[in-house]
């Protein structure tokens, strides 16, 4: 309960704006970079060099948001190896993405067998639906898992503390309230944008817009939340300073 006061204290307003105003600034770069032409050679570089710029951005920008929540000074290097780091995540991440996707897609036979050799008396519950459900929930809790750890050691990367990634790793808290989050997240979008008022197009209309920033705000809500969580189970234990920062006194 400790950690989830001080990510409490640590959450604020303006992370929330910092968090979603950030998101919205790489997705009117990222819409900009996919309407560039690629007629000639020129723009080729032109959309190689504006993407490199949009993955600076992105890395940057999260980067000064996580030391500003843990409360750390911002330097120059800190924000270059948060970019660096943030990049790779991402370069993990479609890796691995690429290898569950695979194993996704065999899921309608998976259940089909596991259907099938389940006991007559248990069919009524391990229905052929609920066994691919299961799998799909499977799939969908070891992506978000990769996705934990991945933001986890980005994150100790940024600040430069390798020992706060293993105590975020091995926080109970930290991985109930992230799992619970994302899924309530994923969940909660999936259901809004797929509800449709079926009123007419101008309805329609005015409700995709009302339902978007619903969602702009509740998504950025959850990782402004979380943001604030990682910076708590990765300070220093006690709110003493690291080691190799300068102490007032010297050690008993």
């Amino acid at each position: 309960m400790s950690l989830l006061r001080g990510a409490l204290r640590r959450f604020s307003l303006k992370l929330l704006l910092l968090q979603i105003g950030l998101a919205l600034v790489v997705f009117l770069m990222a819409l900009l970079w996919l309407r560039l032409p690629d007629a000639s050679v020129l723009w080729v570089i032109v959309s190689f060099v504006f993407g490199l710029l949009i993955a600076a951005v992105a890395g940057a920008g999260q980067s000064w948001i996580a030391l500003w929540v843990a409360r750390q000074t911002c330097k120059r290097k800190r924000l270059l190896a948060g970019s660096i780091a943030i990049v790779a995540a991402v370069a993990v991440w479609l890796l691995a993405t690429h290898w569950i996707e695979p194993l996704h897609s065999n899921d309608f036979q998976r259940a089909s067998y596991l259907n099938s050799q389940t006991p007559r008396s248990l069919r009524y519950f391990f229905t052929f639906d609920r066994i691919y459900k299961m799998l799909d929930w499977l799939w969908s809790t070891l992506s978000w898992i990769i996705v934990s750890v991945l933001t986890v050691f980005s994150f100790a990367v940024i600040l430069g503390r390798v020992r706060g990634a293993l105590r975020s790793l091995f926080s109970l808290t930290w991985w109930v309230v992230f799992l619970a989050l994302t899924w309530l997240a994923s969940a909660v979008t999936g259901w809004i944008l797929g509800w449709v008022p079926g009123r007419g197009l101008k309805v329609e209309a005015l409700s995709l817009v009302a339902r978007l920033l619903f969602v702009v705000l509740f998504d950025g809500l959850v990782a402004s939340f979380l943001l604030a969580l990682l910076a708590e189970t990765q300070a220093t234990p006690g709110g003493m300073p690291e080691t190799s920062q300068p102490r007032t006194e010297a050690n008993p």
